[in-house]
């Protein structure tokens, strides 16, 4: 359902204040988008900003540890992206 990492989906999650499992279907909605590569860029980068200005700077270097990917890399269309789903996401937790 989803092509983003574990560490990807928590940031959403943590970003739209939601269970994981509704950021893993958010993603999955975003990456089907144009722009939503970006959209959700942003909004592991504002939780990323948001914990260095609370002095959280462990908790922003492991939400950009594990937004490296989505970050540093250019907009991916629906056939570059992984196809690791949404239940594999929830199997592992």
């Amino acid at each position: 359902m989803c092509g983003l990492d574990a560490k990807e989906i928590e940031a959403i999650a943590e970003h739209e204040h939601i269970p994981e499992i509704s950021a893993a279907a958010l993603a999955d909605h975003l990456l089907h988008q144009v722009g939503g590569t970006k959209r959700i860029r942003e909004m592991i980068l504002d939780d990323i900003r948001i914990a260095l200005e609370s002095g959280c700077a462990d908790h922003a270097a492991e939400l950009s540890i594990g937004a490296e990917s989505l970050c540093g890399a250019p907009s991916r269309s629906p056939s570059q992206r992984p196809t690791r789903r949404a239940s594999t996401y929830l199997a592992e937790r």
